[in-house]
């Protein structure tokens, strides 16, 4: 056995090796369908090197024809593999070019298997004897190529151009290495079939070099396949954790949630819904969701799930009676909505019940105690008169003491235009009824720190004003404790809303508050805020520069699991800085909310802003009633105050 026989037979057992490893992978059904491709490629190119070994190591004219045969098929399949993987793998859309060298390649395949010698060869025997430095004599005993040899190398060339000319073309893509290697690839493949046909040709004397050149070929893809790997696998694990996440929303959720296949049976439900109708866990796969509904709505939910499995609704919702295995029965806000696999076919529904049993109980005895006192009206006309009299009488106190509260309120404000150090502050509230539910204030923490919010509490009149007095009074304490050295609280936005968010919902008022809490510091004209829900987001304009300020944040006192973040911004040294409450959204002329923000963004782009001048831009001094309560707060630093 010579050298170039061995080295053959290396670079045969390398490819094989990197095709079974593809192959093996394509099992699992990770990989497309071009790494299917390339392990069919690894694999013939080792059966062509084990070929050329063959033939390296004829000794005989007739063997040497015998292994040319041999090679002929697999340079066809081999051309064959690898224009349809270039194909795949720069994911081309055309498919017509492709279909058509495969067939061709194909043909050309099954004529080598079944045509005589003398379309393969020429009568003339071509044996070679090559010396080369360090390689040292090969000889090959073969015969001269034939016309299918020759059309077989013509359309090589004519393959490699084609591809090549489909990777420059796409070379400006955003799959640029990809396109990169294809040309790469095949600049060695042109290269190596003109030199096989100028040597089988006899053009001049060198040794045959597809198979090195298929070598480095199966090289440079590996080497881009194996990026795939990294990334899927990567991705595996990103989808492994977004699993586990789930999984832990699911198990723990409050409401009940339950996956049902496309034959209304339950796949799998969280304890939530276990409890909800009385059923095991364990137990509750492979039931049939409809068990637990009475009969007398079994038609009509039937029919709404039976709409959403067909494609013809996207969702339903209603609230309905269900059968616990107790004889209890439980009401539920239920929803259904459609869960698609990853090919876009529905794959079952997604179940979801609210528990609404105690509030179906106080809308039933409401209704109960209604009847009753309709039952009762001609009996008590007189009491009813008494009773409207002394309710007319109470609504005046009530709104006597609205106005008293309102007085209170106001009160509680800071001064309308305030100068803190070289900060100028001024503020504008109009309720839309007696009380408010916004609230705004600016206050001096100590030498170097200022604090400002503005805060809107959900709903309007009493209860929400209420709201605003215990918010006021919250932020108070925390100043007084910091000033007595209790705690810094005050100077941390977000871990002060967040003992906020505490507060409220353990008050259990059902009322939430947005707001936008920030600490100027004066030494380095710095700006420390979080955001807990406030829109529109706060505007600051430098310059004729005009930015919105951006941090995401839930309501407070909405959610027990909120979280608020810090974020600091260094602030030029003139700035307006504004913060609307969401009431001025209600009275822009313009539509969409992206044109409100730009609308408000350019109001506040004015010089020498003051909040009479945003007053009148917003047009809310034009309103004569406001739909909802509208608050300004204006913060200013001009260079007159710099120096001070």
């Amino acid at each position: 056995m010579n050298l170039h026989t061995l080295i053959t037979l290396i670079m045969a057992a390398i490819t094989l090796y990197v095709g079974v490893s593809h192959l093996l992978l394509c099992t699992k059904h990770i990989w497309r369908r071009h790494h299917f491709l390339f392990s069919l490629l690894c694999l013939m190119v080792a059966a062509y090197d084990i070929f050329a070994a063959g033939l390296y190591n004829a000794v005989s004219v007739a063997d040497g024809m015998w292994w040319q045969r041999a090679q002929f098929i697999a340079i066809s399949l081999m051309a064959l593999l690898l224009i349809w993987f270039v194909h795949d793998y720069s994911s081309r859309r055309s498919k017509r070019s492709i279909y058509i060298f495969i067939i061709f390649y194909l043909m050309m395949a099954f004529l080598g298997v079944i045509v005589p010698d003398v379309w393969l060869f020429s009568t003339t025997e071509a044996i070679k004897q090559i010396d080369l430095p360090l390689y040292g004599h090969i000889t090959y005993y073969e015969m001269a190529p034939g016309f299918l040899f020759y059309l077989l190398g013509v359309t090589g060339i004519a393959s490699a151009i084609y591809v090549l000319t489909i990777a420059i073309q796409g070379f400006g893509s955003k799959n640029k290495k990809e396109y990169f290697i294809i040309i790469i690839s095949i600049i060695f493949f042109l290269a190596g079939v003109v030199n096989d046909v100028a040597v089988g040709t006899g053009l001049y004397e060198f040794i045959y070099l597809i198979e090195y050149v298929y070598m480095g070929i199966i090289i440079l893809m590996a080497i881009a396949l194996s990026d795939e790997i990294t990334v899927s696998s990567a991705a595996c694990i990103d989808l492994r954790t977004v699993e586990e996440r789930f999984s832990a929303v699911f198990k723990s959720a409050a409401v009940g949630i339950a996956l049902v296949n496309i034959d209304k049976r339950i796949v799998i439900a969280n304890s939530a819904m276990s409890g909800m109708v009385g059923i095991e866990e364990k137990d509750m796969p492979e039931m049939l969701f409809c068990d637990f509904i009475p009969s007398d709505d079994y038609d009509e939910v039937s029919s709404f799930v039976g709409a959403i499995l067909e494609g013809k609704r996207e969702s339903w919702r209603q609230e309905l009676r269900y059968q616990r295995s107790d004889d209890a029965v439980f009401w539920g806000d239920m929803s259904f909505a459609i869960v698609r696999n990853s090919e876009g076919e529905i794959a079952g529904l997604l179940w979801i019940i609210v528990g609404i049993t105690e509030r179906r109980k106080a809308v039933d005895a409401l209704k109960q105690l209604n009847e009753d006192l309709e039952a009762e009206v001609e009996k008590r006309t007189t009491e009813l008169e008494r009773s409207n009299l002394k309710l007319s009488r109470s609504l005046d106190m009530l709104e006597q003491d609205e106005k008293a509260g309102r007085m209170i309120q106001f009160n509680l404000l800071p001064d309308e235009k305030k100068d803190i150090g070289t900060y100028h502050f001024e503020r504008f509230l109009a309720p839309s009824l007696y009380l408010s539910g916004d609230f705004v204030d600016y206050f001096e923490i100590d030498d170097d720190h200022i604090g400002f919010y503005m805060a809107d509490v959900s709903g309007h009149g009493v209860s929400s004003a209420f709201i605003t007095v215990l918010l006021q009074s919250f932020i108070h304490n925390n100043l007084e404790n910091y000033k007595s050295e209790q705690d810094k609280l005050i100077l941390n936005p977000a871990k002060l809303l967040a003992k906020l968010n505490e507060e409220l919902i353990s008050q259990n008022s059902g009322k939430h508050i947005t707001i936008f809490y920030g600490i100027l510091s004066k030494s380095d004209n710095t700006l420390t805020y979080t955001n807990g829900g406030q829109f529109p987001l706060p505007i600051l304009a430098h310059d004729q520069d005009v930015k919105t300020v951006t941090l995401p944040g839930s309501a407070v006192g909405l959610f027990a699991f909120s979280k608020y973040e810090n974020s600091r911004m260094q602030l030029p040294d003139e700035f307006s800085f504004v913060i609307f409450s969401d009431g001025i959204l209600e009275i822009l002329p313009v539509q969409s909310l992206a044109e409100k923000q730009k609308h408000l963004e350019k109001i506040v782009n004015e010089p020498n802003l003051d909040v009479e001048i945003l007053v009148e831009q917003t047009g809310v001094a034009k309103k004569e009633s406001l739909p909802d309560d509208v608050t300004i707060l204006l913060i200013t630093r001009r260079a007159r105050n710099v120096g001070e």
